[in-house]
């Protein structure tokens, strides 16, 4: 790979990083305004796969994982994939899968798990 784009591969994820903090602190003064309601769950009572996102992510920012995990575990999986792929990058190796069975069972876990949260409370995005 290009000297170049290594650089950019190394700098820019401190820069995102940096985004993302400042993103947090804003967060934290104005709340109310970022937390929208899921029209999905409004109209059908149900948990659609995007509900606690936002507050997975907010959740994650301020370092507090397993409360990440509990709103919405795709989050943390997705940001996890990001880092392995950037390791990829800078690193020229493999390190996803890139088997069928591995793209077609993750989602397929989370799908599952998407329709037992709407009948287990416990697991529900509180």
């Amino acid at each position: 790979m290009k000297r170049c784009k290594k650089i950019l591969f190394i700098i820019l994820p401190a820069l995102i990083i940096a985004v993302l903090y400042t993103i947090g602190f804003v967060y934290k003064k104005f709340k109310r305004f970022f937390v929208l309601p899921c029209v999905f769950h409004m109209f059908t009572g149900y948990y659609c796969c995007g509900c606690g996102g936002t507050r997975s992510f907010f959740a994650l920012l301020q370092g507090n994982i397993l409360k990440s995990l509990r709103y919405n575990p795709i989050v943390v999986f997705g940001i996890i994939l990001l880092f392995l792929k950037w390791l990829e990058l800078i690193s020229d190796k493999k390190i996803i899968p890139q088997s069928r069975i591995f793209w077609y069972t993750v989602p397929g876990i989370f799908i599952a798990f998407y329709i037992l949260r709407n009948f287990i409370p416990a697991i529900a995005p509180i």
